[in-house]
C-alpha cells in the first residue's frame, strides 16, 4: 500500500511539473510576441517552481527506476 501512495505522489509531482512548464512556455511565447518584461519574469518564476516539483519527484528515485523497468518489461 505504501508503494501505491508513493507512486501516486510521484505522478502528481510530475504532472504538476509538466503543467507548470507548459504554462511558463506559453508565457514565454506571449513575451516574445508582445515584449512585456512582466510575462518573462512570471514565466521564469513558474518555470522554476515546475523545476522544483520535478526535482522533488527525484526523491522517489527507486520508484522512478521501478516505473521505468515496468515499462521496459511490457
Amino acid at each position: 500500500m505504501h508503494t501505491e501512495i508513493m507512486k501516486i505522489v510521484f505522478f502528481i509531482l510530475i504532472i504538476l511539473a509538466v503543467v507548470l512548464e507548459i504554462v511558463a512556455d506559453i508565457l514565454f511565447k506571449k513575451w516574445s510576441i508582445g515584449n512585456k518584461n512582466a510575462l518573462f519574469i512570471i514565466g521564469l518564476l513558474i518555470y522554476f517552481i515546475g523545476t522544483i516539483f520535478w526535482a522533488y519527484s527525484l526523491k522517489f528515485e527507486s520508484l522512478v527506476e521501478a516505473v521505468f523497468l515496468s515499462y521496459i518489461q511490457e
